[in-house]
């Protein structure tokens, strides 16, 4: 193991380098992002500035082997270590507390100027480094170098940002919640643990929604809840095809089939005509480009909606209101289980049990037939994402 560890040690990429002399110009930023996650020894220089004029510039680096003409390497790890204790929730004027991380490595990027999303492209131009350095070094494969904490929505991570006017550690985005405001609740989970078709799909499509929750890559988000979506519906591939899922999600915002229609109680029927065009809108765009996009992720790789800021927005109001869509399916199974005992996924999306589901869920909470993703209009998609697909 040690003889291994001395060859990775031997590897490192372009051992040896002169420290690279980066000016501090007026009206320019610079940003310097922490990396770890080095399985053996931590690159001296590593870049892809070279690569052409289409490249995202950037170095990834020992930060002494930088030398920036208004700053200390010192001075820039004050201002680094503070950035780390504040995405970690220490507070750095905690004398008790404070640390010095020692000889860190990062992520040198420039904020081009003419850009209008500069330091969100920065993030963008990190992570290029971070997956050419991963296919081109000599380390073990295990070495996975990364942001210590990082938030893929708001494009941010460990950090601080040079300018003529000083050293500005990167401090972690706004939280949407507080643990103060978690509260314990108990559940009777008695129904849920016998073997049965429903119950099963029910746990993975649970399973899965909680994982794109967890995940911070948005279009891992995106299909997590995809996957979560299929797992309620039977394994049957017809049930897998187009028209299939446009008709399930349409049922579930009270868009059922003409004879079910004409004799639903009026009570659920003017709402859901009043939202009938959204409803088939709805549908249509989960087969219609939602699915598309799937595809392109799963069939080929497609990532470039990660790393495109001007995509970065119709991704998130995607996830948005695709996790409505997922959320009614799996409330679906769970009326299924719950209430009717159902332990048939076919069954399940019989147009009459989901007609009860809706009807139920309407007379408990009436704002249920009359909201439909994308009904306002700040959620709906732009042409972004209609192009890219």
């Amino acid at each position: 193991m040690n003889k291994i560890r001395e060859a990775m040690d031997r590897l490192a990429i372009n051992k040896g380098v002169k420290p690279q002399p980066i000016p501090i110009l007026k009206d320019r930023k610079h940003v310097l992002y922490l990396i770890e996650g080095f399985h053996g020894a931590a690159p001296v220089h590593f870049t892809i500035q070279n690569l052409g004029s289409n490249a995202r510039a950037g170095i990834m680096s020992r930060l002494a082997m930088l030398e920036f003409d208004l700053f200390t390497t010192e001075e820039i790890n004050l201002k680094l270590s503070e950035s780390w204790m504040l995405w970690n929730q220490i507070n750095p004027l905690d004398t008790q507390a404070r640390l010095i991380l020692e000889n860190p490595t990062v992520i040198w990027v420039p904020v081009q100027p003419q850009i209008p999303e500069g330091i969100v492209a920065s993030f963008s131009s990190a992570e290029h480094l971070l997956s050419f350095f991963a296919i081109h070094s000599k380390f073990d494969f295990m070495s996975v170098p990364s942001f210590p904490r990082s938030n893929r929505i708001y494009k941010s991570a460990t950090g601080v940002v040079l300018s003529s006017e000083g050293i500005t550690p990167i401090p972690p985005p706004p939280s949407a919640s507080s643990p103060s405001t978690v509260q314990a609740v108990g559940f009777d989970l008695s129904g849920f643990l016998d073997a049965s078709e429903v119950i099963e799909a029910y746990w993975r499509a649970i399973s899965w929604r909680r994982q794109a929750k967890v995940i911070p890559t948005l279009i891992d988000k995106f299909v997590y809840l995809w996957v979560s979506m299929e797992s309620t519906f039977p394994r049957k591939k017809e049930w897998h095809k187009s028209k299939r899922i446009r008709d399930n999600v349409c049922m579930l915002w009270g868009k059922f089939p003409t004879d079910i229609m004409n004799n639903l109680d009026s009570k659920y029927k003017t709402d859901i005509i009043a939202q009938e065009t959204k409803i088939d809108e709805l549908g249509a765009l989960i087969v219609r480009t939602y699915q598309q996009f799937r595809s392109n992720i799963l069939h080929y790789g497609e990532l470039d909606a990660e790393i495109n800021p001007a995509l970065t927005t119709d991704i998130i109001t995607a996830i948005e209101a695709f996790r409505d869509v997922n959320l009614r399916c799996c409330w679906l199974l769970e009326y299924s289980i719950k209430e009717k005992g159902i332990d048939d996924l076919r069954a399940v999306w019989e147009p009459l049990n989901v007609l009860e589901f809706v009807c139920t869920s309407a007379d408990k909470n009436p704002e249920f037939l009359r909201h439909v993703p994308f009904d306002d209009p700040n959620l709906r998609l732009s042409t972004n994402l209609l192009s890219f697909i």
